[in-house]
């Protein structure tokens, strides 16, 4: 009796096994399954030709948590850039500004910004996120206090000396040119983004 006993706690014991290797095993592939998904998404959502542009950059540059909608590469084309993709911000069906992604040719390479700019067309924050230039003339133009005196501003942008901060700065000159003219093109892009939809 004790044996038979014995059997079926060994039995029922092996079933439990069983059981949780299955849930666990259920579980993993769940949770794969969930983040291929949402990375698929999000870089097919946010791919811009070497780069990624994720939420969390968008979000940082317009000030808020908005959905972000990808607009066609045909409405841009007049400003011949290969690299630029540019975003509505949309809250509640309401276009509330715009994320514009742009890729320029540095000194030394590429440099990729993104920047928001709201729905009148004034800039709102500004992100590098990739650059090739030395660390001495980047650490003069891709910093916050360089960039924030782009806040404010809408096209065209004037950079006469008359505009403090503005000018191109010393030992730098090329570099702080070039992050200038990006952010000029994508208030540009902004503008022909608010005309394809009848805005003003």
């Amino acid at each position: 009796m004790e044996q038979g006993e014995g059997l079926l706690m060994s039995n029922i014991s092996k079933k439990n096994n069983l059981f949780s290797v299955f849930i666990i095993f259920v579980a993993l592939v769940l949770s794969f399954g969930i983040i291929s998904i949402v990375h698929n998404f999000t870089t097919k959502r946010f791919e811009n030709s070497n780069y990624i542009v994720n939420l969390e950059t968008l979000m940082k540059v317009m000030s808020g948590n908005y959905e972000f909608v990808l607009l066609n590469d045909s409405i841009f084309s007049s400003l011949k850039q290969n690299k630029l993709k540019v975003y509505k911000a949309i809250d509640e069906g309401i276009i509330e500004g715009y994320c514009v992604d742009i890729t320029v040719d540095g000194i030394n390479g590429e440099i990729n910004l993104v920047t928001g700019i709201s729905h009148s067309g004034v800039i709102n924050d500004t992100e590098i996120l990739f650059y090739n230039e030395s660390p001495t003339f980047g650490s003069k133009v891709f910093n916050d206090e360089y960039l924030d005196k782009f806040k404010g501003l809408n096209y065209p942008m004037e950079f006469s000396n008359e505009v403090i901060g503005l000018n191109a700065i010393s030992g730098a000159t090329i570099t702080s040119n070039t992050v200038k003219d990006a952010l000029n093109i994508a208030l540009k892009a902004i503008l022909l983004a608010k005309e394809s939809e009848g805005l003003n």
